[in-house]
């Protein structure tokens, strides 16, 4: 009975307890949800301010030009080109940052295809080895049994 209540056998687990315990988990589960949540919502204000920023500095590139230009010096392009020439500018931008994100992804994607197959690999040999040692077992089996079979045959003449 001492020893019963030394080891705690004998101490009756509360329902509050095991509810604790249930609620564990979950409250983790909720902290995590939230975490990556917001690291979603904080990717996607960067996108967002980057797309100002890339707006912000095509209006300051546009508005330099105009500066430039004296009052008394005639344009020499026309605002529609220079309009032309901001938003094929801003597309450009655009499509070098899609290709950037491209590219990070591709390789995101190779490394977890080669980590799979070297996993693969890995479970392969893994496979292998057991075959080759449950066979040296298998054969060493077979040698105890012969070897008593000899030695009873052996001692019967």
């Amino acid at each position: 009975m001492a020893s019963a209540k030394l080891s705690g056998v004998d101490q009756e687990e509360l329902e509050k307890h095991t509810l604790l315990d249930e609620l564990l988990p979950l409250l983790d589960e909720v902290k995590s949800t939230a975490a990556s949540k917001r690291v979603k919502m904080e990717d996607e204000k960067d996108k967002i301010e980057q797309g100002v920023m890339l707006v912000r500095e095509m209006t300051m590139q546009t508005m330099k030009r105009r500066c430039d230009v004296d009052n008394d010096e005639v344009k020499t392009k026309p605002a529609v080109e220079n309009r032309r020439n901001s938003l094929a500018a801003a597309i450009e931008a655009d499509s070098e940052r899609e290709l950037a994100s491209r590219e990070k992804q591709l390789e995101f994607d190779r490394f977890k295809y080669e980590s799979e197959l070297k996993q693969r690999e890995l479970d392969r040999d893994e496979r292998k080895a057991t075959r080759e040692h449950q066979l040296a077992l298998a054969r060493i089996e077979s040698e105890k049994v012969s070897n008593l079979l000899k030695s009873i045959i052996d001692s019967r003449k």
